[in-house]
């Protein structure tokens, strides 16, 4: 059926254009389509980590919550690429909410 991806019966998968990366030919996107950047991005610009400013960001937080519905974790994970040539992202971040005050913090 889906090759490795779970699939709702009648939804059929379309194979990328333009080959594996499926860039070829598609326009750049905004870094802030939204005129906002997200969280992790505005830490990142807050000039504590100067080698990650400059660098588009696809980012998205995730929260992991028990079977009572508390709230376990929360992850916010994005991927970028360090340098324009590159066709697919080379850097993964991850970034949680630090245990003493809440601010964003990188892991690693």
């Amino acid at each position: 059926m889906g090759r490795g991806v779970a699939m709702m019966r009648g939804h059929q998968t379309n194979p990328a254009p333009g080959g594996a990366g499926g860039m070829t030919g598609c326009p750049l996107v905004p870094a802030f389509p939204t005129g906002r950047p997200g969280r992790l991005q505005r830490h990142l610009l807050s000039g504590e980590f100067d080698q990650l400013r400059d660098f588009p960001i696809f980012e998205s937080n995730f929260v992991q919550v028990t079977r009572l519905g508390e709230v376990a974790n929360k992850v916010t994970m994005g991927v970028a690429a360090s340098s324009p040539a590159l066709e697919l992202p080379d850097l993964l971040l991850l970034a949680g909410p630090a245990k003493d005050n809440g601010r964003l913090q990188l892991f690693g």
